[in-house]
């Protein structure tokens, strides 16, 4: 974790602050098809972040992602300032070594108490996320579009065999709404992106927009690891007029 995964996420946040959006959400996505396609295929137990030593796959793909998603809640300055008073305290140390847990107590002391269950299930646990939009709809109002979206959500935590339970999904996501369009997400910008609070099971999401959108999408850049990203968009059905305004 000290090592790959502190790379890729320089790499991940190069790309964020100086390319445009498309190039930091294709890696992202990279990522996370890499993590879960080798996660399917291990044959030794998988091991939560912060205690991985041979699993390449997790270090290089899963370490980069938990910290890209933590620096998108709590913002990267608190990121940033955790590695260097981590750097601060160990530079040129010879023994004891410092550990992936010496890391994580850095970002766990500038995070502060309300992400510090966040921190354990980013690197302390395995926690996928079921993230599903099961219907949304739009109507016209005065001076843009209110959306109303059906969103199922889930939180699972696996044990190293791959085994899965469900438990309390209680945080952030984003929720974008996107134009019509045919194209990968990860290259097409919101028209609306906004973090909501996600809670298990189905709930009822309402934004507003100025421009008119065609698809809605949760986490449509991949800063989270979905069990599967492929129901976690949909098409926004258009309401009838009703009202007063049928005969105008």
């Amino acid at each position: 974790m000290l090592n790959e995964t502190m790379a890729q996420y320089s790499t991940l946040m190069l790309f964020k602050e100086y390319y445009p959006p498309a190039y930091a959400n294709r890696i992202a996505r990279g990522m996370l098809d890499g993590y879960l396609n080798a996660r399917s295929l291990e044959n030794e137990a998988e091991q939560p972040l912060i205690y991985t030593e041979e699993q390449g796959y997790i270090s290089y793909n899963k370490g980069p992602l938990a910290l890209y998603a933590l620096q998108d809640i709590i913002g990267k300055e608190k990121i940033h300032q955790a590695l260097r008073n981590f750097l601060n305290d160990y530079s040129f140390q010879t023994a004891p070594l410092p550990t992936s847990r010496d890391l994580v107590n850095a970002l766990r002391a500038e995070a502060g108490p309300e992400y510090q269950e966040l921190i354990t299930d980013l690197f302390e646990r395995i926690v996928l996320y079921d993230l599903q939009v099961d219907a949304a709809s739009l109507r016209e109002i005065d001076g843009g579009y209110e959306v109303t979206i059906e969103v199922t959500a889930r939180q699972f935590e696996a044990n190293g065999r791959g085994e899965e339970t469900e438990v309390p999904l209680d945080t952030w996501f984003d929720v974008a709404l996107f134009p019509e369009t045919i194209e990968v997400l990860e290259g097409v910008t919101p028209l609306y992106i906004e973090k909501h609070r996600l809670r298990s099971g189905m709930q009822i999401l309402t934004v507003h927009t100025a421009e008119r959108p065609g698809i809605v999408a949760l986490d449509p850049f991949h800063k989270r690891i979905e069990r599967s990203a492929g129901n976690n968009n949909n098409v926004i059905a258009v309401l009838p007029i009703i009202g007063s305004r049928l005969s105008q």
